[in-house]
């Protein structure tokens, strides 16, 4: 993916980017920035509304959609967007609205595909038939149902013997661990158990080792932290599923070049993922998707 093919006459523009995933933030910077654009980035809703409240310009607007405090809707229509003549694109987090419409496109991490993905993976590592724990992240959240769902659908196509399919493990990793601490005679029993977010996949990880049950029931997570990646390295989690912020930043970058250039662009993109593996985790591909 070479950023500079994009690099054309893009001075002076400036682009609102709200993001509170650091990770993310910094890719999608770093790529912005490479094209040329102005980046004004914010890490929540309200912040950023105190900037266009204040008379902050933006030629363009990057938002996710799911914020704390003020949610990505609700900043699309206090900036006054439409009235400004601001043109959004959404990226990361499913949405309410008409892409190509009320904003101007959605990008984002096929979610669906994505647990299949370490679904899959799982039931080649457990074989079939065997028995297996859905360590959900938490209700609501339509990201990791979809990759819930994905995982379960492939669970059930190896006919798993499922234990647990309904666990929420709530919004962090203290809570994640206390969930699975509080089920950790039926992590006992199980083969294989799939964890759908970063705090799930710590939390359960941590809990494995209060237990000494590393390396006894396998493990695949999802995205990266150096927690998750030192797990990885000592075997105590035999995969994670990670997003590829990098690709959604040239992705989200071509698009507003696309748009810039009056070019029509797809109104959905979805990104794919990928499987990193003890084995994989320092090829050249994989290893800037964990650092």
């Amino acid at each position: 993916m070479d950023m500079q093919q994009l690099d054309t006459k893009r001075s002076g523009i400036r682009i609102v980017f709200v993001e509170d995933d650091l990770l993310f933030r910094d890719a999608l910077i770093r790529n912005l920035e490479d094209s040329g654009f102005e980046v004004q980035d914010f890490e929540s809703g309200e912040t950023a509304l105190e900037y266009f409240e204040s008379g902050g310009r933006a030629d363009v607007a990057l938002l996710d959609w799911k914020l704390p405090g003020i949610a990505g809707i609700d900043l699309l229509q206090r900036m006054g967007a439409k009235e400004k003549g601001i043109p959004v694109l959404i990226f990361d987090s499913a949405l309410d609205g008409e892409p190509g419409e009320d904003f101007v496109g959605f990008i984002a991490t096929d979610n669906l595909a994505a647990g299949k993905l370490g679904g899959k993976h799982l039931m080649e590592l457990v074989g079939e038939g065997g028995k297996t724990i859905l360590f959900r992240h938490m209700e609501g959240q339509q990201s990791t149902s979809l990759r819930e769902q994905g995982a379960l659908d492939e669970m059930k196509a190896e006919i798993a013997d499922v234990l647990v399919e309904n666990r929420y493990t709530g919004k962090d990793a203290s809570e994640a661990q206390r969930t699975a601490l509080n089920m950790i005679d039926t992590i006992r029993e199980a083969d294989g158990i799939f964890a759908s977010n970063q705090t799930a996949s710590e939390g359960l990880i941590i809990a494995l080792q209060k237990n000494n049950l590393t390396g006894k029931v396998k493990v695949v997570g999802f995205d990266s932290s150096p927690l998750l990646v030192e797990a990885l390295a000592k075997g105590e989690i035999d995969a994670l599923v990670v997003q590829d912020p990098v690709n959604m930043g040239y992705m989200s970058v071509k698009a507003m070049v696309d748009h810039l250039d009056g070019k029509k662009i797809e109104p959905v993109v979805s990104t794919a993922c990928k499987l990193v593996t003890r084995e994989n985790m320092n090829d050249a591909e994989i290893k800037p998707l964990i650092e």
